[in-house]
This record gives C-alpha cells, sequence and structure tokens, in this order.
C-alpha cells in the first residue's frame, strides 16, 4: 500500500457497480466524450484512479462490487465552470481541492 495526494482539479468520474472488467468500457466512455479536455501529456495522465469501495473480504461477490473511475481534466476546463459538480452524458465531473487562481468565482471549498 502507499500513499499519495491527488492533484487538485476537476475529474471526471464514473462510478461502475459489477465486476471489475466492466472498468474497461467506463474508462473508455469517460475518454470517449469529446467536450472534455483531461490532463495528458503524450501516455502520461496528470490523475488518473480506479477507487474500490467494496471490501472483498465483506462481499465476495464482484458483480456487487462498487468502483469509482475519475480522470482529472486539464485546467484550461476549469476557467469556464464555475460549480462544483457537472454532468455530461451522464458522467460527473467535480473539482477537487481549492480554487488556484485569484480570479476563479468559486468559493474556496
Amino acid at each position: 500500500m502507499f500513499t499519495a495526494t491527488l492533484p487538485g482539479g476537476q475529474y471526471a468520474v464514473e462510478v461502475h457497480e459489477g465486476h471489475p472488467d466492466g472498468l474497461i468500457a467506463v474508462t473508455g466512455r469517460i475518454l470517449a466524450d469529446e467536450s472534455l479536455r483531461f490532463d495528458r501529456a503524450g501516455d502520461g495522465w496528470g490523475a488518473r484512479l480506479a477507487t474500490f469501495f467494496t471490501d472483498p473480504e465483506v462481499e465476495p461477490d464482484p458483480a456487487k462490487w462498487t468502483t469509482e473511475v475519475a480522470i482529472r481534466l486539464a485546467d484550461r476546463v476549469r476557467a469556464y465552470m464555475p460549480y462544483e459538480l457537472y454532468c455530461w452524458h451522464g458522467i460527473n465531473v467535480r473539482r477537487a481541492g481549492r480554487p488556484e487562481s485569484p480570479g476563479d468565482p468559486r468559493p474556496a471549498a
């Protein structure tokens, strides 16, 4: 196990209910949304993660597991998104961290 701090910013997020084999399709749906610009340089990602909310020792049936896939959006997208939570095509986009520029109209989290 390791610990780290995720970079602040907005993330495209989708929650998957079911076997982890379905996470590839979830990631594909998020990345297919052409209205989103991702924090990516070549093969590297600013932040991309899957959070497993179900403990396999408590729920051994993978069909009942809950997993969240989150991919960080490019900072320039933040300039025209004044709210904390958005939804495009069933994909939630939420802001993590505090505003980073003095011109950001959002209150500090």
